[in-house]
């Protein structure tokens, strides 16, 4: 959690440092006070733009990274959303030539084509040819002289050398052009190589990076190449936020990630937020009239309130969960020693109390006392009878008696199950000092069979207790032993499915590469490939890796889709 934090400060400081410093740079919205809505439009996407899409590129690398931070592909899809993010925040800075910026664009931008293919090393599959690796510790090694160049030329303040100024950006632009045809032609070969589902990802991500990197490959060779009139820098950034899309897209498809959650959740309120918002500035400019400068006033006073909103409201209900679950913790441990004292040791007590009032009240006697006899001998209630008696002798002069015994001065009711004494009720002497008459002798005995069968049922409570205890007590030694044989279970099915996918499913792509190259073979290439797919299904099945990365919910929701593409009948799945 730490870690996480301390990652977000730094990418957070990382991005207000170029904002910070590009922020004395912005066009002047007082321009505009009486034209129209275009010219705002025009000045927030030059002022603004590269901010707010690297933002949205850090955003995305670090929710991945938070919500996955063990697996491989998430990490360097992480790296790359990383430098890709600071390499657009500091464009706009860069272009000024502020001091830093500069030398912190071209360190992103440099970094950015090693990191992509380091990403591509994993995904969508493993297996790559040795070229690609050669390829990609290539750039790894130009992007380090890259950046010795720009430490010379900082160290020994050649910023106006005409060779260090030329030479950077060619060796920028010959890097990124390396990553990305090296990235066409792995998705060409793996295209021509695998089934029809997975040649339509790598069609979409083909066509996403073509129309992403097209404008900023031109833009960079008009400007570093040719020195010719650059694109518009404000409108052409636009197009390069198709990329992290398109990756989170691949992303979820190939059930590394789902990002189908975060765009229920977050993306569609979001997007009838911002619908919400344009249509009442439309409002406040073609129905109220209102100039461009205070629709502007009001659109950032209305957006920093909302956003302030959201931010103390989850604040709050951060800080109202743990109280919430506190309380509920105390309520069941207050549920817990409820029925414990009620089924152990106050329940008995309790009994004791309200026999003593009964007799006391019915019969008009000074002083009664119950004694109980199990586990040891104790005084469950007295009003100050037995001061002077020795209980332990009294219950076993009584223990082979069940019917109620007169001593002078008291009366003794055995409490008993028909094979041992529980208890002792013991009767004083009367308020009056009277003798006992046959109508209280009769209410007396009365109430003793009333009293014997209400602790003969607290008894049995008692047992029911302490059996429940022990079943408790076993249920939790079969539980743990259950525990630890599934586990074994699924540890042996994990081990069985990453040797039949590291191993076994990797010489067989090995061996179909072989195949498909030779053509002696070829009428081996349709088994061969279809039992590739029987490995990797029964891969999945052995030990679905979806419901450790994603979770029970969202791998049932994709069994659902695979199940329902599977069958041509309209099931209904209720998850």
């Amino acid at each position: 959690m730490y870690r996480h934090i301390l990652l977000f400060i730094a990418l957070l400081t990382v991005w207000l440092f170029a904002f910070w410093h590009g922020y004395a740079y912005r066009l002047p919205y007082t321009s505009i006070e009486n034209s129209n809505i275009k010219d705002f439009i025009a000045i927030t996407l030059y002022n603004d733009s590269t901010y707010f899409i690297g933002a949205a590129f850090l955003i995305i690398g670090f929710y991945t990274y938070t919500k996955k931070p063990k697996s491989i592909v998430i990490q360097r899809f992480f790296y790359l959303m990383s430098v890709a993010g600071i390499a657009i925040t500091y464009a706009k800075p860069s272009s000024y030539r502020i001091p830093i910026t500069y030398e912190i664009e071209t360190l992103a931008v440099s970094f950015s084509a090693y990191f992509l293919l380091y990403f591509f090393e994993f995904f969508p599959m493993t297996s790559r040819a040795k070229w690609f690796y050669q390829i990609k510790w290539f750039t790894f090694g130009l992007t380090l002289f890259i950046n010795f160049l720009e430490i010379v030329k900082w160290l020994f303040s050649l910023q106006d050398s005409t060779l260090f100024s030329s030479l950077i950006p060619i060796l920028l632009i010959t890097n990124l052009l390396i990553a990305l045809l090296s990235c066409t032609v792995l998705i060409i070969r793996l295209w021509r190589f695998n089934t029809k589902w997975i040649r339509n990802q790598l069609a979409i991500f083909l066509v996403s990076s073509v129309i992403s990197f097209s404008p900023l490959l031109a833009n960079l060779l008009l400007d570093g190449l040719f020195h010719l009139v650059k694109l518009p820098f404000n409108y052409m950034i636009l197009t390069i936020i198709l990329f992290p899309l398109t990756l989170m897209y691949l992303l979820t498809k190939q059930e590394v990630f789902d990002f189908s959650y975060l765009a229920n959740r977050v993306l569609i309120p979001v997007s009838a937020f911002v619908l919400m918002f344009g249509v009442l500035v439309a409002i406040l400019y073609f129905i109220v009239g209102l100039p461009t400068q205070q629709i502007m006033q009001s659109s950032v006073i209305l957006g920093s309130g909302s956003i302030l909103f959201l931010l103390i409201y989850k604040g709050l209900r951060r800080l109202e969960k743990p109280r919430i679950e506190a309380q509920l913790i105390a309520m069941h441990q207050q549920r817990r020693q409820m029925l414990k004292e009620l089924y152990h040791q106050t329940f008995l007590p309790l009994c004791a109390e309200h026999t003593v009032k009964l007799i006391q009240r019915m019969l008009d006697v000074q002083h009664v006392a119950v004694i109980w006899a199990s586990p040891v001998a104790t005084v469950l209630y007295d009003t100050g009878l037995l001061e002077k008696q020795d209980i332990q002798s009294l219950l076993k002069k009584y223990e082979n008696t069940s019917q109620i015994n007169y001593q002078y001065p008291y009366h003794l009711l055995p409490i008993t199950d028909e094979s041992k004494l529980l208890g002792l009720v013991v009767v004083g002497q009367k308020m009056n000092l009277a003798e006992w008459t046959k109508d209280e002798l009769i209410l007396l005995e009365s109430i003793y069979f009333e009293v014997l069968q209400l602790f003969l049922h607290a008894q049995a409570l008692v047992q029911l207790e302490q059996e429940l205890r022990s079943a408790e007590h076993a249920s939790a030694l079969m539980r743990h032993t259950n525990k630890r044989l599934l586990a074994s279970v699924e540890e042996e099915r994990k081990n069985l499915s990453i040797f039949l996918h590291d191993d076994i499913l990797q010489q067989l792509i090995a061996l179909l590469y072989e195949v498909r190259a030779t053509s002696s073979y070829q009428a081996l290439d349709e088994p061969l490939a279809q039992t590739i797919s029987t490995i990797r299904e029964r891969c999945q099945d052995l030990y679905p890796t979806i419901v450790e990365n994603l979770g029970l919910t969202l791998s049932l929701q994709s069994l659902k889709k695979k199940h329902a593409a599977r069958i041509s009948s309209p099931n209904r799945f209720i998850l």
